[in-house]
């Protein structure tokens, strides 16, 4: 066997020349026209003044709309990276097979979210990055509890840099970065009766970086935001849009659109529950109310959930708070069974603070007035994570699953390849056949213009009003005056137009 070294090079080889192919074929969509256009240049010299304070995500993606290499180098690299952090929290010899398993699952992620990450260079640049820079210092706050000894100098560099640079892409995640530095240093503190000079560094170069982002104008108006309640009626409002945050927006965006991730969980806690002495050596009906915790959000979501389409039934109170009450069951269940699995006491320590973060974030989501598709991604890594440690639990590193899994990722890296390209050959087509028309017949009323196949995969790659077809047509260089008629994918008859 080559060395591991060695070995992960080809792994990360494979990753980031995908993400490289990939992208070159993803057009820009959505907001990417406007930060293409005058818009773009002017926030860039206006140092993105009224803009927002993501700094470091506005800068990549106005280098990124206008340069395609910068485009292609910065997007493969942040995902690599997003990977390689992952795999991190997998404490295995041989990382090669969670490496393509991470990979794999990072594939796999709903369209939904897919669309407003891999699938929109703006979305891309605040959510992605914000993500990996956030579960770095996760990692590393964790690994400094517990195994100190295997942080390098690289390791305390990259912490720091991402300590500072973090905070410059998404105002969620500074905000749950210093949240859990600050945590992470006073129970250093007190657990070891001195402050931990990384720990402390890292800290200030957090705050400093939450404080370079909200020094940003655009964040003025968010001072009536944290007006203290005066009344009963700013409490029963804030209450209403918690409850219809997390009964609807984040029980879809968190478990629901998750169902397939979350499956394997319940699936892998349960055969490591079967191999827990402890667990067995309990009564029955406790295992009866863990076992049952496990399955009855899976079963309820494939049954009956997808089944009946209860996810456009939302109007309905009782039908909300019975999606909440079983996602509540299966996240207790989830977070008492761990208890009993015979891992390592640091491993548990990991899955707890990681099912803390999630329902950290859950929390903090449920107070937003409006509360962003993207924002489920950093939720999604999470899960992710949680599914790699407990796999790691079981004896899978055998030559037959390595390679099953390796064929998979292979042949679905050649499926969202070969996608994303015929969109991109179709977004020309449809250009080309557009620019065509005009000039063949300048005088008509209407030009029908198709979308674009498999349009789940990009935010609005099809322009839904007019700001936003005004961009299109000046990004294409079609004149503004003639009236576009945008029509379903594959139904056009040429001899109508």
């Amino acid at each position: 066997m080559m060395p591991m070294k060695a070995e992960m090079i080809k792994y990360y080889s494979f990753c980031f020349f995908f993400y490289f192919v990939f992208v070159m074929w993803i057009p820009l969509v959505y907001s990417d026209w406007q930060w293409h256009s005058a818009y773009g240049v002017k926030a860039f010299h206006n140092n993105f003044v009224d803009v927002n304070g993501r700094y470091l995500s506005n800068l990549l993606e106005f280098y990124a709309v206008k340069y395609e290499p910068i485009r292609w180098f910065t997007y493969s690299s942040i995902s690599v990276f997003l990977v390689t952090t992952i795999v991190g929290f997998v404490k295995v010899r041989h990382k090669g097979l969670y490496f393509m398993l991470a990979f794999g699952l990072m594939l796999i992620i709903p369209s939904s979210l897919f669309k407003y990450t891999y699938g929109w260079f703006e979305g891309f640049y605040n959510y992605v990055p914000a993500t990996a820079c956030m579960i770095y210092s996760l990692w590393y706050v964790i690994t400094i509890f517990s195994n100190f000894s295997t942080l390098t100098k690289k390791h305390h560099i990259i912490f720091y840099s991402v300590s500072l640079s973090g905070q410059l892409f998404l105002e969620q995640v500074t905000f749950f970065n210093v949240l859990s530095i600050l945590c992470a240093l006073i129970t250093y503190g007190i657990k070891f009766k001195y402050l931990s000079p990384k720990l402390t560094l890292g800290c200030i170069l957090t705050l400093i970086g939450m404080f370079i982002m909200y020094v940003n104008t655009s964040y003025d108006r968010l001072t009536n935001a944290f007006k203290i309640l005066q009344s009963s009626n700013d409490f029963a409002a804030l209450a209403l849009r918690s409850y219809q945050n997390l009964t609807i927006t984040i029980s879809k965006g968190v478990f629901f659109n998750n169902i397939i991730i979350l499956t394997l969980i319940a699936i892998v806690i349960i055969i490591l529950l079967a191999q827990s002495a402890t667990f067995q050596n309990s009564g029955l009906w406790e295992k009866i109310i863990i076992y049952g915790g496990l399955v009855v959000f899976p079963c309820y979501s494939l049954i009956i959930y997808q089944s009946f389409n209860f996810r456009v039934y939302e109007h309905f109170i009782i039908l909300n708070i019975l999606n909440f009450t079983i996602i509540l069951i299966f996240l207790i269940t989830a977070i008492v069974a761990i208890n009993y699995l015979e891992i390592a006491k640091s491993t548990k320590l990991t899955l707890y603070i990681l099912d803390g973060s999630l329902i950290f974030l859950m929390a903090s989501f449920s107070f937003y007035n409006k509360i962003e598709q993207g924002y489920f991604y950093i939720t999604y890594v999470i899960w992710v994570i949680i599914l790699l440690i407990l796999l790691s639990q079981l004896e899978i590193e055998r030559g037959w699953f390595k390679i099953a899994i390796n064929s998979v990722v292979i042949s679905l890296c050649c499926a969202f390849v070969s996608i994303m390209f015929y969109i991109d050959y179709k977004n020309d087509a449809r250009i080309g056949q557009l620019k065509f028309d005009y000039h063949r017949n300048p005088l008509a009323t209407s030009y029908k213009v198709e979308r674009l196949p498999f349009e789940q995969f990009l935010l609005q790659a099809t322009p839904n009003n007019k700001k936003y077809e005004k961009l299109f047509k000046q990004y294409w260089n079609i004149p503004q005056e003639i009236k576009i008629k945008f029509v379903p994918y594959h139904s056009v008859n040429r001899d109508d137009i």
